[in-house]
């Protein structure tokens, strides 16, 4: 190389790598200062567009997670408030059930009775209506979702389930009640006749009911009669137009029951059967049916008056008039039911990753709509669409003041447990099947995409440590260099003089 004094090449280099030297060991500097290996665009492109979408996902996972126990937190005080419902439930069946000892019950162990049941029920109805979760009534009908009903002047239904939507507009259900339940039943064929001198043996499900002249004299005795092997049998008796009726306790197929008769003399007074002469003779018992229907078009699962999603979701309880006269209602009924934003909750990190649970009202009036075998329904082939919705006792009407009407509040308060219990356990499924297992998954997504974005953001120290020692070492060179250039510079003037 020429010896000269236009151009310091050695110089000119020695600075540049130096300036680069200086800028890698600045940025080495701050990774181990900031401890993040990605502090600015130029530090990696890809890393840099990888690590912000980790860091709002992270953000977004960790709103979801603290969604979720939110969730929790409100539905496991729904539950814990539903606890305390089932205890004063237990407690007003014991008093039904000891004031219909009538035997032992005088005028004033009657009215205690009865004050107790007012008592218990107001009790119910303070914490159905205090129980909430920050300004939302839990138990009566913030989570309750309207119900269109196309059939609403003689029937009524109750919805309740888990349902999943965009968690920002509206969502709605479509249920269509092609068949109501149906109660298993025999009629008689011709009017009670008054024994004189036969007797008569009724056998429901294998409970032998002697009836004769003394016990059956007339035909409300009879009914007083069989009614008394009711909670044995699962059927009740009714004087219906002057024929006796047998009906099942309990809608649907599960209430199928088996009924025959045996006259040891004369012929069957009772009606039920053919009998003219002594002998057996099993009665024709028209089956119990269950609900029928479709919701959101796929067939639904009837059990009782219940119809059931196929995938166990929702629950679409349905009372009509014609299943109080234990007829079939002719004309398909159609429930329209709607759920807004408001009862969904975000329980995922994207939109749409929602889900929500309906709680029906529990209000004392609410609960045990639609309980059969009632002595306080005299006939219900007699009941009319016009007047179906008065036959809906509920809870709120029970009344120990009789042997009668304590019977029949055993029955509605068993209904508005068995109501209560399916309510829990659509809350306890909600719990353990959607949010336990979000929570758990969260928090696993969580640990993983955390994992991930140490892996694109995080400054791994030893090898940062090693860098700068070398970046150091080629800094102290590059000085060295700029100073041999200037050495250089001066033999030239050495070489001048």
């Amino acid at each position: 190389m020429a010896v000269s004094i236009n151009s310091n090449l050695p110089g000119l280099m020695g600075t540049t790598q130096l300036n680069k030297t200086t800028q890698l060991l600045t940025k080495s500097l701050q990774k181990l200062t900031t401890g993040s290996k990605i502090n600015s665009a130029d530090d990696g492109p890809t890393g840099l567009i990888l690590s912000e979408f980790n860091k709002a996902q992270l953000s977004g996972i960790g709103a979801a997670l603290s969604n979720t126990g939110k969730a929790y937190s409100m539905v496991s005080i729904a539950d814990s408030a539903m606890k305390e419902l089932s205890t004063i439930l237990t407690n007003l069946r014991s008093t039904a059930v000891d004031a219909a000892n009538r035997g032992t019950q005088d005028a004033s162990s009657t009215a205690s009775a009865q004050a107790d049941v007012r008592n218990l029920l107001q009790t119910f109805d303070r914490i159905v209506g205090q129980t909430q979760y920050a300004d939302k009534k839990l138990l009566i009908g913030a989570f309750a979702p309207t119900v269109t009903n196309s059939n609403s002047a003689n029937s009524i239904a109750v919805v309740t389930g888990t349902v999943k939507n965009d968690g920002v507009s509206a969502g709605s259900i479509n249920a269509i009640i092609s068949a109501g339940a149906q109660a298993a039943k025999v009629l008689g064929g011709v009017a009670f006749a008054a024994p004189t001198t036969e007797a008569v043996t009724l056998k429901i499900n294998g409970v032998n009911i002697g009836l004769n002249g003394t016990n059956a004299a007339t035909i409300g005795a009879a009914v007083t009669a069989i009614n008394g092997y009711s909670s044995q049998t699962g059927v009740t008796a009714y004087n219906s137009a002057g024929s006796l009726l047998l009906v099942a306790n309990t809608f649907g197929s599960s209430g199928n029951f088996t009924a025959s008769v045996n006259v040891d003399s004369g012929t069957d007074f009772t009606g039920l059967s053919s009998l003219v002469a002594p002998g057996t003779q099993v009665l024709t018992v028209t089956s119990g049916t269950d609900i029928a229907g479709t919701i959101n078009g796929q067939a639904g699962i009837g059990s009782g008056g219940t119809l059931s999603s196929a995938d166990g979701n929702i629950k679409v309880t349905y009372y009509q008039g014609a299943v109080n006269k234990y007829t079939s209602d002719a004309t398909a009924t159609r429930l329209s039911v709607n759920y807004g934003a408001s009862q969904t909750f975000q329980i995922g990190n994207n939109a749409g990753d929602t889900m929500g649970v309906m709680i029906r009202d529990l209000s004392s009036s609410a609960l045990g709509r639609g309980t059969t075998g009632l002595n306080s329904v005299t006939d219900p082939l007699a009941i009319t669409s016009s007047a179906a919705t008065a036959a809906f006792y509920s809870l709120a009407n029970i009344d120990v003041t009789s042997s009668k009407n304590a019977a029949d509040a055993v029955k509605i308060i068993d209904n508005a447990i068995g109501e209560l219990n399916q309510q829990r356990a659509v809350l306890g499924s909600f719990l353990s099947s959607a949010l336990t297992p979000t929570q758990d998954n969260l928090s696993s997504v969580t640990e993983s995409t955390s994992s991930m974005q140490s892996t694109f953001i995080d400054t791994n120290y030893a090898e940062e440590m090693a860098n700068q020692t070398r970046l150091l070492v080629q800094s102290q060179v590059g000085a060295a260099v700029l100073q041999t250039s200037k050495e250089m510079m001066n033999n030239i003037l050495g070489i001048v003089r």
